[in-house]
């Protein structure tokens, strides 16, 4: 079975890093429910850390833009992406943004990290 790893870095409005996971998924996923499950992950984290705003950042252009038009898909992604739209109404402000990898570059290191690692919690 292949393994999938996704980070995750959580940041307060100035920056400064409250959190951050590294995480192994063991399947053969497509890379756009990987990333969907990156997205869920944090927005997860978010909210168990007790933030009311966040920012999610990901390089994944498709999932952010399926996110953000609140469009419904009929796949696996699409069942991630109403997931993540059930727990954003839990925030005062939630914003998905995309980014490009080469802005993303510590979380693209924690999720090299978890792929190495022979944790699968989170």
């Amino acid at each position: 079975m292949k393994k999938v790893g996704i980070g995750i870095i959580v940041r307060d409005s100035s920056g400064a890093v409250m959190a951050s996971v590294s995480q192994i998924i063991r399947a053969g996923y497509d890379p756009l429910i990987a990333e969907a499950t990156a997205i869920l992950r944090g927005v997860q984290l978010a909210l168990e850390a007790g933030f009311w705003h966040c920012i999610i950042e990901s390089n994944a252009q498709v999932i952010v833009n399926l996110i953000n038009s609140q469009s419904s898909v009929s796949s696996d992604v699409g069942l991630i992406v109403t997931d993540i739209l059930n727990l954003i109404v839990n925030f005062r402000e939630c914003i998905i943004s995309f980014v490009r990898r080469n802005a993303n570059k510590a979380a693209h290191c924690l999720a090299k990290l978890g792929v190495m690692s022979d944790s699968d919690g989170f």
